[in-house]
């Protein structure tokens, strides 16, 4: 089988490349290399499995002709980061929604199925401490202020695969992912949890602002007694355009207190954490079509 990964020199790209390829499938990724970086995939480039196109999900043509030569397409390109999304908003917007849009367009013109990386993000300023279903209202500040671009940008992506799968009948995922951390992950655009790593590893100390107290957005991502969500490992679109309600099981997952004063643990339980979520995701979309 060939798997387009969109983003796929990316942090999770480079992963989820990684188990496709074990899986033994052919992996296309397709990168602009702006917030990812060939040194993810450098030890992938001799395989001749592995194909890096770097080119944008803005061009038509490239998108038009990784889609029509491959069975199933991994759409996680982005522009992410609190610092890259705030410096560059027009970017943001445009990358994130017209590049979803120009993948969902070729999806559906050759009928290749196709996973969708949506983000927790979308859900907006929730203050209270409670699970969230994919039902829930989302509830976001003005438009003036720029924190609220990346969760816009990725509610019309759904959106846009909602509206795909209704009119055109795209097979399309949708995949929230929440906080995920882990080796490859950088710094550079405001991810706190690699920065913090970051430090630790040089030996420096870690900056809290603001007293420490976290924002009630990262707040609600991520359960305070260290837990993950787990989604369903089949979501589907159902005919009438909506999501099935997923069922979220809690995992107990190993923490970052056990590995302060510990740097050498730090990339095993970083990819320990990832394992699952990287599984899953192939999982949810495991076929070309008629699967």
């Amino acid at each position: 089988m060939k798997a387009l990964v969109t983003g796929g020199a990316g942090f999770i790209g480079s992963h989820l490349s990684e188990l496709l390829l074990a899986e033994g499938c052919e992996v296309f990724a397709l990168d602009d290399l702006s917030t990812g970086g060939m040194h993810n995939v450098a030890h992938l480039k001799e395989r001749g499995d592995f194909h890096l196109v770097v080119d944008s999900i803005l061009s038509s043509s490239v998108v038009n002709e990784l889609v029509h030569k491959c069975d199933v397409v991994y759409h996680l390109a982005a522009a992410v980061g609190v610092r890259l999304i705030v410096e560059q908003p027009v970017h943001t917007m445009v990358t994130n929604v017209q590049g979803t849009e120009n993948v969902l367009e070729h999806c559906a013109r050759f009928g290749k199925r196709v996973l969708i990386a949506s983000s927790s993000e979308i859900y907006g300023d929730h203050r209270e401490e409670r699970p969230l279903g994919e039902d829930d209202r989302r509830i976001y500040g003005p438009t003036t202020e720029k924190r609220w671009l990346y969760a816009d940008s990725k509610a019309m992506d759904e959106h846009l695969a909602f509206a795909w799968h209704q009119e055109r009948k795209l097979d399309a995922v949708i995949a929230r992912l929440f906080n995920t951390v882990g080796p490859r992950q950088s710094g550079q655009y405001g991810m706190v949890i690699a920065r913090f790593v970051e430090r630790a590893l040089a030996g420096r100390g870690l900056r809290a602002r603001d007293r420490g107290h976290a924002a009630p957005g990262a707040r609600d991502r991520q359960d305070r007694r260290g837990h993950r969500l787990d989604p369903d490992p089949q979501p589907r679109l159902d005919p009438e355009g909506r999501g099935r309600a997923q069922s979220r099981r809690p995992h107990r997952a190993r923490g970052l207190r056990g590995w302060l004063g510990r740097p050498e643990a730090v990339a095993e339980g970083l990819r320990d954490l990832l394992t699952d979520g990287y599984a899953w995701l192939r999982q949810a979309c495991p076929s070309g079509p008629g699967s």
